[in-house]
């Protein structure tokens, strides 16, 4: 009887053992999951920040052509008025010239 009740004790401590033994591999198996999921949630958020870096630059970039297509507007229309101010005065030229034609006349 002390025999079989030892037995049983030894088959109790190791159907407990075994459970611990599988407690402890769960545990690292739910522990490298969470660092898996981790270092993918640290990598995304490096993706995303690389990818907010690339757009700022790109933002920049446009406010830079902006900025330079606005500067060439400003020096076109500039020209635009010298070429319309030289025109009025070919035309007043052309308007005396051809009063004094009438005038010799």
């Amino acid at each position: 009887m002390v025999t079989l009740s030892s037995m049983v004790t030894l088959s109790s401590s190791m159907v407990i053992l075994s459970s611990m033994v599988t407690l402890s591999s769960s545990m690292v198996t739910l522990s490298s999951m969470v660092i898996l999921s981790s270092m993918v949630t640290q990598s995304s958020m490096v993706i995303l920040s690389s990818s907010m870096v690339t757009l700022s630059s790109s933002m920049v970039i446009l406010s830079s052509s902006m900025v330079t297509l606005s500067s060439s507007m400003v020096i076109l229309s500039s020209s635009m008025v010298t070429l319309s101010s030289s025109m009025v005065t070919l035309s007043s030229s052309m308007v005396t010239l051809s009063s004094s034609m009438v005038t010799l006349s």
